[in-house]
C-alpha cells in the first residue's frame, strides 16, 4: 500500500491507515512475512517514483520497527526515526546517540 502511494501519488485513506498502524497487523508481518519478502519489497520501494514518499507512509504505518531491526538504542518511534533520517546533521545525531 505504502508503494502505490508513493507511485501514484494517492492518500492512504483514514481506516486504511488505522488498520495498517495496528498491532495485530504488525504482528501478523512478523509472523506470516519472510524477512526476504520484506526485502523484495523495500528494494521496489527504492525503485518507485517517489521513494521518499512511500517511507514516509512507511513510518505513518508505524512499520519501520517490523522492516528494520534496529538495536535497542536506536528503538525510537517511527516519527522520531524518520526525523533523523531527514535530519541535515544525521551523523551527529548519530553520532550524539553512540557516544552522548
Amino acid at each position: 500500500m505504502a508503494r502505490y502511494a508513493g507511485r501514484y501519488d494517492f492518500k492512504i485513506e483514514e481506516e486504511a491507515l488505522l488498520q495498517a498502524q495496528s498491532a495485530e497487523v504488525h504482528a501478523a508481518l512478523v509472523h506470516k512475512v519472510s524477512r526476504e519478502r520484506f526485502g523484495m519489497e523495500l528494494e521496489k520501494v527504492f525503485k518507485a517514483k517517489n521513494p521518499v514518499a512511500c517511507l514516509q507512509q512507511l513510518a505513518d504505518f508505524g512499520l519501520f520497527r517490523v522492516l528494520f531491526e534496529l538495536p535497542e538504542l536506536y528503538m525510537l518511534d517511527d516519527t522520531e526515526v524518520w526525523a533523523v533520517m531527514n535530519a541535515d546533521e544525521v551523523e551527529s545525531t548519530v553520532l550524539i546517540n553512540d557516544y552522548g
